[in-house]
């Protein structure tokens, strides 16, 4: 159901097409690490909308490879909602990866609504979207005015944040600094790939986001990821509510169950409110 009101006051619009029980497919560039064209999901939003919610599923994929995803406001000259949602997809999981992000952003009502995706492969590759717009009152807050992405390495559709679990199994590696000093944020989410390393053996991971410089401290533990073959895997994480002061140094550490000097790591993009 498109349009349901909810005992807050509040209301949920939706992209999805109910007729085919699928959401909106958009599709990559044919030339590798390249945006493929813009598409609108949603012409002119019915709401004042507090919050959006994005799901996503590939519809097709050529071979082994990571995504990275913008969702775009505006008419011809769209501008950037919520930038860089990174996942991935490896034939050894045989189950595609679905990903579900919140984010507590304000998007008014007549806006538009587009998207526009690219991947590592040199191929017109698609994937399947559907985005919730969330009116009413959220713990949440009212609606920030912006979403702040960092890491994002379009050029090769990943992140150039990358934490290794380091040679010792289930100890926390070296810490990766995500940002010297932040402008603040209101809460954040993760997106996650594996900095093109495919076919990697099951293995588990618990990442810390921490704060502060020279000792940084533990700020949220334990956000577990695992990859394990046949199984569901996802590259997206809850929306956590916790205020990060202006001026803290940003930093993310993982560990792994693996040793491996490749499959013992992750890319990361951190998405903050503000």
């Amino acid at each position: 159901m498109s349009d349901f009101m909810i005992g807050a006051g509040g209301k949920t619009i939706s992209s999805g097409s109910g007729s085919v029980s699928t959401g909106t497919t958009i599709t990559s560039s044919a030339s590798a690490d390249t945006m493929g064209t813009i598409v609108e999901l949603i012409a002119s939003t019915s709401v004042d909308a507090v919050g959006i919610t994005i799901s996503t599923t590939e519809a097709s994929a050529s071979a082994n490879a990571e995504w990275l995803m913008d969702i775009l406001i505006g008419a011809s000259t769209e501008e950037p909602l919520v930038e860089g949602l990174l996942w991935f997809w490896d034939s050894l999981r045989t189950i595609r990866c679905h990903n579900t992000w919140f984010f507590p952003v304000h998007v008014p009502k007549g806006s538009r609504i587009a998207a526009q995706v690219q991947n590592s492969n040199a191929a017109a590759d698609s994937v399947d979207i559907v985005v919730q717009l969330h009116t009413g009152s959220f713990e949440s807050g009212p609606g920030y005015g912006k979403i702040v992405s960092l890491g994002m390495d379009y050029a090769n559709s990943t992140s150039s944040i990358i934490p290794d679990g380091g040679a010792v199994a289930n100890t926390q590696g070296t810490p990766v600094q995500i940002e010297a000093s932040c402008p603040g944020y209101e809460g954040f989410s993760l997106s996650m790939g594996v900095n093109a390393d495919f076919g990697r053996a099951n293995a588990s991971y618990l990442i810390e986001i921490k704060i502060d410089s020279s000792t940084p401290q533990v700020l949220v533990p334990d956000i577990y990821s695992s990859e394990t073959s046949g199984e569901l895997h996802m590259s997206s994480t809850q929306w956590f509510p916790i205020k990060i002061p202006e001026g803290s140094a940003l930093y993310v550490s993982i560990q792994s169950t693996s040793t491996n000097a490749t499959d013992r790591i992750k890319s990361i993009i951190f998405h903050g409110a503000r």
